[in-house]
């Protein structure tokens, strides 16, 4: 019993020994750069722009949790012998996150000072892609943040991403265990930009010095819980002298959740220039929707706390909602503040026509929508409810084969039609059943003469004599 006691401990002890190897290994990710493995100090000099690993066309794989330390920056790029913890001049890089736990983050407390402290990651170089990874901002001994990315190569690119605050920090007599929010993704100096599927705890977008030909496109990203006191999405202007106009950024099927009551700038709007919002919704912290359109707000740029004018006095926010486009615009009072006005510009929409229309039929039907404006798509339903952009896209005919009630709308640029509403009565009826001829009257049967009396008819006997035949070619078994 004793021997059987001490081999369980060991055991226990040798399971004990793994988890923690593997928690350290969780710990200790690496990184693949065109197909050579880098880990802990060869990680941090690989990527490095001075040591010329890391070239046009690269990819950087990253297996789980990675910490990046801040070096001094060789290679020629705007850091360029500065302090600074990952930075990206090569061309057409594509940063990858190859597992479920891939992760790059900073451990180490610096304070913002110099252009190369403030950020986390920089990318200079062109048509840079970052793809599912998760990221945490860099902090400073107070655990506030800054630019967790910052981008001012042209074509950049972020897919299925996920900035977060970073849990890894605690200050040194650890009350602080993790930064208050995630930073941000700042766009910069004229740079077109697409950010897709990605996901921003306490973090915001903005476009920092933009030019009036930048596009930047975010789509399909949830936004969850604000920093506090900030926005979501917005622009500034660090420039000498500083920049006031923006181009266009397009923010479509995005969510907005866990939004505080009485929060209201989703979108906040400080230059002249252009916001698309389509197909984006929100969600307060207690789980009800709210409507976009009270969450834009208008605002006068500050630069080292000086007012900028004039500013906003050319913003525009083209909004969608529930089947209507407002143009919303800032209305200046004379106190400076901006109160966003908005106007119902919907176009009218004329409701597709379905062919043959409705009624009864006594066999099935093949219905076509079609829509007065060619660039129309047309979104239906067969089962009676409203049709909104989230139903069924038209494409081609629509077999209707019993009672059907079908409803369809057109949309425009975001404005809906009244909806098409017809009813198909399907009444086919059955087969009729075939005439029955009667059957024959039997003939008369005489009793059998030889017989014993049995009661049997002689046609009754001749029917049993052939049922009884095939028992008699069975074979037997």
């Amino acid at each position: 019993m004793k021997v059987l006691k001490r081999k369980l401990a060991l055991v226990l002890a040798l399971i004990a020994v793994l988890a923690m190897c593997g928690s350290a290994l969780a710990q200790d990710g690496y990184v693949i750069i065109n197909g050579t493995k880098y880990e802990q100090e060869a990680m941090i000099d690989a990527l490095n722009p001075g040591s010329g690993i890391v070239t046009d066309n690269s990819v950087i794989e990253v297996y789980g949790e990675v910490n990046i330390r801040l070096s001094r920056m060789g290679g020629e790029h705007g850091l360029s012998g500065q302090d600074a913890f990952l930075v990206i001049s090569a061309d057409n890089v594509s940063v990858e996150g190859k597992t479920d736990d891939a992760l790059l983050y900073p451990s180490e407390a610096v304070a913002n000072g110099a252009w190369g402290t403030q950020n986390f990651i920089t990318v200079f170089g062109s048509n840079v892609t970052i793809k599912d990874v998760a990221i945490m901002p860099k902090f400073d001994v107070d655990g506030d943040t800054n630019k967790t990315v910052e981008v001012c190569g042209e074509g950049f690119t972020m897919v299925n991403c996920t900035l977060t605050p970073n849990t890894k920090y605690s200050d040194a007599s650890g009350t602080i265990t993790s930064t208050a929010d995630g930073g941000s993704l700042c766009i910069s100096e004229g740079t077109n930009a697409t950010i897709t599927g990605t996901t921003f705890v306490k973090a915001c977008v903005f476009a920092n010095d933009p030019t009036e030909a930048d596009v930047v496109t975010i789509s399909g990203c949830t936004f969850d819980t604000p920093a506090e006191d900030t926005y979501f999405i917005g622009n500034t202007t660090w420039a000498t002298p500083p920049s006031t106009d923006m181009g266009t950024m397009n923010v479509t099927d995005c969510k907005f959740i866990n939004v505080p009551l009485g929060y209201d700038k989703v979108i906040l709007h400080r230059m002249d220039g252009t916001f698309n919002l389509e197909r984006n919704t929100v969600t307060l912290a207690d789980g009800t929707a709210a409507s976009l359109k009270d969450m834009i707000a208008f605002d006068s740029l500050e630069r080292n706390g000086e007012i900028i004018e004039p500013t906003a006095e050319g913003a525009v926010v083209k909004l969608t909602e529930d089947g209507h486009v407002y143009s919303i615009t800032p209305k200046k009072s004379d106190d400076g503040a901006y109160t966003p006005v908005s106007e119902d510009v919907t176009p009218d929409v004329a409701a597709p026509v379905a062919t043959p229309a409705g009624g009864e039929y006594t066999e099935a039907q093949t219905v076509t929508l079609t829509a007065e404006d060619e660039t129309a798509a047309i979104y239906y339903t067969t089962d009676g409810t409203d049709p909104t952009e989230a139903s069924t896209l038209y494409s081609g005919a629509i077999t209707i084969d019993n009672t059907t009630t079908l409803k369809a709308i057109a949309a425009v640029n975001g404005a809906y039609s009244a909806p098409l509403t017809e009813v198909y009565t399907i009444t086919t009826g059955g087969p009729t059943s075939p005439d029955v001829p009667e059957e024959p009257t039997s003939p008369d049967i005489p009793p059998s003469s030889g017989g014993s009396g049995g009661g049997c008819s002689a046609g009754f006997g001749a029917l049993a004599l052939l049922a009884a035949v095939p028992m008699l070619f069975r074979r037997k078994k």
